[in-house]
């Protein structure tokens, strides 16, 4: 549900992002992030989904219990732009 609300939203304004954050904060109002940037973006749920369980499989075992989960996009940019081409100069 994380994933589709965040896409849905990003998708709305024609943005997408190039950082996936994720925030987790414990029963102990302790808080931890990690995060994940591509340079092609988070264009498609399965890609957010895949990056949220790669990550939270790198946290297990959790220390305490959790309180809080959240996920965000940043490094934004226009879907609509042209994409910047990018030369190998040998």
């Amino acid at each position: 549900k994380l994933s589709k609300d965040l896409l849905t939203r990003t998708q709305k304004y024609n943005l997408n992002g190039k950082t996936l954050t994720i925030k987790i904060k414990y029963a102990d109002f302790e808080s931890t992030s990690r995060s994940k940037t591509i340079e092609t973006g988070f264009l498609k749920i399965e890609t957010i989904e895949k990056t949220i369980e790669n990550i939270v499989e790198n946290l297990l075992p959790f220390p305490k219990g959790i309180r809080l989960l959240g996920v965000r996009l940043s490094n934004l940019f226009d879907e609509k732009e042209e994409k910047q081409l990018h030369f190998s100069f040998n």
